[in-house]
């Protein structure tokens, strides 16, 4: 193998029939319409299911002590361009999130929806869950809202998971 010319085999996934050649990961440029519808369905899906739980359902949660903590207060919302940025913020991250899910799309068991809610478990695992241990440790915002927010970080990671899984094949 020392000096021979190997290279990775052609994949065309891409609705557009593009191949990539430096990567089986489909889409790995995150140009295609493989990464950026899945990642604008599943920002609209985040941002929907925010606004229902954070913004309405259980906006109560920040209203417990310290209220200090929070940019925007119960009877305060944000403002529209704060919104804007977020939502951008989010599709990038969404984008993100699609392209490491076909690029680990092979190591992930099942397949359709299910490889994606095992895939948003895995990501909530490593992310959502140490995330939440920390800001318990060291600051100083209420328990209820870091249970509240694990949960909720479960729960939009395994939706979104699913829609990804179902929506990104090879």
């Amino acid at each position: 193998m020392n000096g021979e010319n190997v290279s990775t085999p052609k994949t065309n996934c891409c609705s557009n029939g593009k191949t990539s050649e430096k990567t089986n990961c489909c889409c790995s440029n995150c140009n295609c319409p493989n990464v950026l519808l899945p990642a604008l369905v599943i920002t609209i899906i985040g941002t929907v299911f925010g606004f229902l739980t954070c913004g309405w359902l259980f906006k109560w949660i920040y209203a417990i002590e310290p209220i200090s903590a929070w940019k925007y207060g119960l009877d305060v919302a944000p403002s529209v361009k704060a919104m804007a940025v977020n939502f951008v913020g989010e599709f990038i991250l969404s984008m993100i999130l699609v392209c490491v899910f076909m690029k680990l799309y092979d190591g992930i068991p099942y397949s359709g929806w299910k490889k994606g809610v095992k895939f948003g478990f895995l990501v909530w695992l490593v992310s959502a869950l140490p995330g939440m241990f920390a800001i318990y440790m060291w600051m100083n915002v209420a328990v209820e809202w870091i249970a509240y927010m694990t949960i909720m970080g479960l729960v939009v990671l395994l939706i979104k998971g699913a829609v990804i899984g179902a929506m990104c094949k090879k």
